[in-house]
């Protein structure tokens, strides 16, 4: 049953606001990493190993943090504890960078855990959607490509002023702004009387072949993702621009994304989740190869409009996707999953990957390497797809036949 539509509303506000003040502090601290790792004089392998770092913190992190809050529904202490870890560990970053060490703690232990607020902040959202609050997550998502177009542009020529030490200013501010919305905000109810164990989630989740599929398909196209992500910043710099310009860069990024998102429950209620989920793959191996031959600014600027057509339809789609197959009780479990596989084990594997081979040959060479496996990850897909189209086709056509079949004898269908 829907909850009453002013409830509804005051809910929708909330995580408007915390949607508003997340995307900001990720374009902070992961939109401009790689450049500002170099402008600290580490080289491109080095910062491949950092994000690599990162990946693994998050691959460890996502399970544990969807687990629990699985387990325990709690998201706002969830949320507060890792806000205030990283609200601490960035002015200590700032003060050591020059320490190889503190930059590993750094992108192990904040950023990791601060990307890990991604999918739980897309559970949060789910659960409640489905104890009848009404909430548009397209229209909601949408609101973060605004924020973080804005973030990109705004934040970025501040930083290019004042320096990358007054990003820790910055942060602080989105994190008063992110712990409004959080104490605001209610944690889930508890859907069944049933207990949440590890081994029962993992054993439900883990069962459903169309969320396995979803994983690794997704995996072979996050690849080329979130290597794209890490270094789109080096990417720009490689070609001549400076921090506005990469800041120009992710907000036109962002905005592209802003009339699909917006509008895409009508998309996915039209064409089906599955097929925009294939088509954001598509797009992403597409979007590598407009890189790959970029030379100059403005044309990679023009080729970051293919954001419209891959990430835009990737991440709702994958967040749909996935509450359209696993239970709401194993849902938090679920999303961090698939993130900690797509996300953060496709990072761990193709950051480290990707900067060695930058820093031996061009960001744009590996663009171009890097787009096969999102081709080969959606041709899984849609063989996949296929295949269980034509099984429910012939599990439907014999189901007739039987009906035909008792009904012609006499029995009652």
């Amino acid at each position: 049953m829907t909850k009453d539509l002013s409830f509804s509303a005051a809910i929708s506000r909330r995580f408007t606001l915390l949607q508003a003040s997340f995307f900001p502090v990720f374009f902070l601290i992961e939109g401009l990493y790689s450049e500002m790792m170099h402008s600290f004089g580490y080289g491109d392998a080095f910062i491949g190993v950092m994000l690599s770092a990162m990946g693994l913190s998050c691959f460890i992190l996502q399970p544990m943090m969807g687990f629990l809050a699985d387990k325990t529904l709690n998201y706002r202490a969830i949320f507060t504890v890792i806000l205030g870890v990283t609200a601490f560990m960035m002015p200590t970053f700032f003060a050591f960078y020059s320490s190889r060490a503190v930059v590993l703690i750094y992108s192990t232990v904040s950023l990791g855990s601060i990307k890990t607020l991604f999918s739980l902040m897309d559970s949060w959202i789910s659960k409640v959607q489905k104890q009848g609050v009404d909430i548009d997550y397209g229209r909601l998502r949408s609101v973060g490509s605004i924020a973080y177009a804005f973030a990109a542009v705004s934040l970025s020529q501040l930083l290019n002023l004042w320096g990358y030490s007054f990003m820790k200013y910055l942060y602080w501010f989105f994190l008063v702004l992110m712990l409004t919305a959080v104490f605001r905000l209610p944690n889930p109810e508890r859907f069944s009387e049933e207990k949440v164990s590890l081994r029962l989630s993992a054993g439900v989740i883990l069962r459903n072949r169309n969320f396995l599929a979803l994983v690794l398909c997704g995996f072979l196209m996050s690849l080329c993702n979130s290597s794209m992500l890490s270094f789109y910043s080096r990417f720009i710099s490689e070609l001549g621009g400076n921090v506005g310009i990469i800041g120009v860069g992710y907000f036109v990024m962002a905005f592209s994304e802003f009339f699909v998102i917006r509008n895409f429950t009508k998309i996915a209620n039209r064409l089906g989740t599955a097929r925009v989920y294939l088509l954001g793959m598509l797009g992403m191996g597409i979007k590598a190869l407009l890189f790959s031959l970029c030379q100059s600014v403005p044309a990679a600027l023009l080729a970051t409009l293919a954001q419209t057509f891959s990430y835009a339809i990737i991440i709702p789609g994958a967040v749909r996707y996935i509450s359209e197959q696993i239970p709401r009780e194993y849902l938090a479990s679920a999303l961090i999953i698939y993130e900690a596989c797509c996300l953060s084990l496709a990072q761990i594997i193709g950051s480290s990957m990707f900067g060695a081979v930058a820093e031996a040959y061009s960001v744009r060479t590996m663009f171009a390497v890097f787009s096969l496996p999102c081709f080969v990850g959606a041709a899984a897909f849609a063989l996949y797809w296929r295949a269980q189209r034509l099984k429910a086709r012939a599990s439907l056509s014999t189901g007739q036949e039987e009906a035909a079949s008792e009904t012609g004898s006499g029995e009652a269908p």
